[in-house]
């Protein structure tokens, strides 16, 4: 995934997040509100947890993704000599100096190829 994709992504997560969070708080402040608390007070301390959820989930999000693209970066590393090396095997097959011997258990010769 690229790094604008992965941003992109990021902040779709957070604002669907946040949405949702925004309007379980409202309902709970509604209710807050007829049960006879102050509705400013409400609002100000939804808004902070609102915030502080928010904070704590971009901070896991960036780090998953993180660990995500070290996982990737290692696997690339852990692929280059396997690709170098099956280059090489297929130069050596493709050769036409290239020659096969096979033998059975015994070690009798049953293919040979030049």
């Amino acid at each position: 995934m690229r790094a604008m994709e992965r941003a992109s992504v990021e902040r779709l997560i957070l604002f669907g997040f946040g949405i949702t969070l925004a309007v379980l708080l409202l309902i709970s402040a509604i209710a807050l509100n007829t049960a006879g608390s102050s509705g400013s007070a409400v609002i100000v301390a939804s808004s902070v947890l609102l915030l502080a959820v928010l904070a704590r989930l971009a901070v896991r999000i960036r780090r998953a993704i993180r660990v995500r693209l070290a996982d990737e970066q290692a696997l690339q590393e852990l692929r280059q000599p396997l690709l170098k090396e099956g280059a090489l095997k297929g130069a050596i097959f493709n050769s036409a100096n290239f020659s096969s011997i096979a033998t059975d258990a015994q070690g009798v010769i049953q293919i040979f190829n030049v």
